[in-house]
């Protein structure tokens, strides 16, 4: 798989032809990976419990990150990864 960044008028800006994401969507990570999370969570009714533990990250960790009240509160870059392995391989099914 190659990455490549879009700017927002969608010009590419690095030499790869594959689009993963623009650099909006990279700047506003948390907000889209939130939404994302508890969209999941809704549509197939399951506990924030359930999900933490299918994805394989800290539920305390899951909590603090969609309830905090803090915009700016993230995690790290391997939890990103986890939870979007999960998302995708969910997605496949």
């Amino acid at each position: 798989m190659t990455i490549c960044l879009f700017d927002n008028n969608g010009s590419v800006k690095t030499p790869f032809k594959t689009k993963i994401m623009t650099l909006k969507e990279l700047s506003n990570i948390n907000q889209i990976t939130r939404k994302l999370i508890t969209d999941y969570i809704t549509n197939n009714n399951i506990s924030e419990n359930k999900f933490a533990k299918e994805s394989g990250i800290s539920q305390n960790q899951l909590w603090m990150y969609l309830h905090s009240g803090n915009a700016k509160k993230g995690i790290h870059t391997s939890t990103l990864e986890k939870i979007g392995k999960y998302l995708n391989d969910q997605n496949k099914l």
